[in-house]
């Protein structure tokens, strides 16, 4: 089973990201998505062989690539794969979507708030932010698959780095670091519990989030949660970074 996605039910539109994909194709029929990182759970309970999507996440692309599921990233229309059916992109050709690096906040941007040091990516992905920092490096991921990702990423970059698989909810980690950074995780969660977890394993917390949808934090909210928490803020272009 092939699966293409969507921003509408226009077969004449390019193949969509992941994150902004509202539609999926399987055999002939169209099945509404949920959006966001939700995507993932409803496209994996599909079983898919293949996955033909636009540009997309390098999360979501390791958990669908590592998964052993075929993948075609393209800006063909749905209408044009749907004839011609490219077969899957090997992995050298995959690799260079799951180490991109581009996006809404760079990740040259975060070396102003973390300097050299023992450094946690709580949400690493694979490795957009923690692969530009200097230090000793550690990545966790509640999922095995971005952290495949993260490794191949580092091999490529010649840099080392260690991964754990868990999450920022239960971090399974002690203290002992001097900067945990977590990017773009939080939006949805209960960051007051979160936050005073991470800070029992590191000196500094940076956390960071959109100000603009997609996946965009509540400013007042994020606000008052920083004050609770004697935290800093500070707005960086379209980013709300908190320093606690």
């Amino acid at each position: 089973m092939s699966v293409f996605l969507g921003t509408s039910r226009d077969l004449d539109k390019p193949v969509a990201g992941f994150g902004v994909a509202r539609w999926a194709l399987i055999d002939g029929k169209w099945l509404e998505l949920p959006g966001g990182y939700d995507n993932l759970t409803t496209i994996l309970s599909l079983k898919p062989l293949m996955v033909y999507m636009g540009k997309s996440s390098p999360w979501f692309v390791s958990e669908i690539a590592f998964r052993g599921i075929g993948v075609h990233i393209s800006n063909s229309t749905i209408r044009e794969l749907l004839k011609t059916r490219p077969m899957s992109m090997s992995l050298d050709e995959i690799m260079p979507h799951i180490c991109d690096k581009s996006g809404r906040f760079s990740p040259e941007k975060l070396r102003r708030y973390v300097r050299h040091g023992r450094i946690l990516d709580a949400a690493a992905g694979t490795g957009r932010y923690l692969l530009s920092l200097d230090g000793y490096l550690v990545g966790m991921d509640k999922s095995i698959y971005p952290l495949m990702g993260l490794l191949k990423c580092s091999e490529r970059e010649g840099r080392d780095v260690d991964v754990i698989v868990g999450s920022f909810n239960e971090p399974p980690l002690r203290d002992g670091f001097d900067y945990v950074v977590i990017m773009h995780a939080l939006y949805k969660e209960h960051e007051i519990n979160i936050i005073t977890r991470l800070k029992e394993i590191g000196k500094l917390i940076i956390w960071g989030e959109h100000l603009t949808p997609p996946a965009a934090v509540n400013y007042e909210e994020a606000i008052r949660l920083t004050k609770t928490l004697g935290c800093s803020a500070t707005i960086d272009g379209e980013e709300f970074i908190a320093i606690c």
